[in-house]
């Protein structure tokens, strides 16, 4: 466990994350060769609201969708978002029939998932706080938070923190694309 201190504890208590899930259902009605995605209709530069299905994506088995589902706080419980999945299916229709929901096959909660801070913590120079925090108390600090959500950016990110703060000719300080 970490031993933060009150800088420490202050500048990483700024991080907040948001709820994710991803099922796989069955439903009939639903186009099987088109994904469905939330989007706001009203202005198409904001997403759509949430708590909510990201998409529903049709998957290679007769009547399974792939569904994601997201939410800006991490209060929902399992069940909840269980019954809002189910809900906003049955709430769709095509070719002017209604969605029938048949089945969960499998649900999975990823909370806590996508760390961020506020905007205005990152124009008041979080990042480069944060940053001022590596090798401290002999810590670095790695992760999506600060790479970004892919595997090969978090390891690109490694690697410039050895080849940064330990900078001999070693292969951990390869990049992805060197690899």
């Amino acid at each position: 466990m970490f031993d933060f201190d009150e800088h420490e504890r202050l500048l990483l208590s700024k991080f907040k994350a948001r709820g994710y899930w991803t099922a796989v259902v069955r439903a009939e009605g639903l186009d099987k060769d088109k994904g469905v995605f939330n989007v706001n209709t009203k202005n198409m530069i904001k997403a759509a609201r949430f708590p909510g299905i990201y998409a529903v994506l049709p998957m290679p088995f007769s009547d399974h969708y792939n569904v994601l589902f997201g939410a800006e706080d991490l209060s929902l419980s399992d069940d909840d978002v269980k019954q809002r999945i189910r809900d906003d299916i049955e709430r769709l229709s095509f070719r002017g029939s209604k969605v029938k929901f048949k089945e969960f096959v499998e649900f999975h909660n990823h909370s806590p998932f996508g760390p961020y801070v506020e905007v205005d913590d990152i124009r008041n120079g979080f990042y480069q706080n944060l940053n001022k925090l590596q090798g401290r108390h002999s810590t670095y600090y790695i992760g999506t938070a600060l790479s970004g959500p892919s595997t090969p950016d978090c390891w690109d990110h490694v690697a410039d923190l050895v080849n940064d703060y330990f900078p001999a000719n070693n292969p951990a300080s390869r990049r992805s694309d060197e690899l």
